[in-house]
């Protein structure tokens, strides 16, 4: 009894102290290089510039060549050469998903904190990541 209590508190201590580092460190969206630059210079956590992303007609935010690393909460082989499209249907059809990736025919879901709403650079054909952005509004 007294373990799952002990389980219990450091999971609320835990949950408190990430929303309150992302309460610290919002992503900011600029809208030009000189803009990203200065939010860099100032410390300030500048997410990927608006105007970067390609937007379904669903408004989904995509790129080829870049992932999110980590915060994967389901992966599932979609075969063949993955595309955006398949993996954003199974993103926004699966609970808690605001973010995805996708590589060599697999499917990433990801529920990210705004914090980590940084791509990082990943080579290779068939590979790319987007987001929901009004799951981070």
């Amino acid at each position: 009894m007294m373990q799952k209590i002990c389980i219990m508190v450091l999971f609320t201590v835990v949950s408190v102290i990430a929303d309150t580092d992302e309460l610290e460190n919002p992503v900011l969206v600029p809208e030009t290089n000189a803009e990203a630059t200065q939010l860099a210079e100032k410390g300030k956590n500048p997410g990927p510039k608006q105007n970067e992303w390609k937007t379904t007609r669903e408004g989904i935010k995509w790129l080829p060549n870049c992932d999110f690393p980590g915060y994967d909460i389901k992966y599932e082989n979609i075969g063949g050469r993955c595309s955006h499209c398949k993996c954003s249907d199974l993103c926004t059809d699966t609970s808690g998903c605001n973010a995805f990736s996708w590589m060599d025919g697999w499917c990433y879901l990801k529920n990210l904190p705004a914090a980590a709403l940084k791509r990082s650079p990943s080579n290779g054909g068939g590979c790319g990541c987007g987001f929901l952005p009004w799951e981070f509004e």
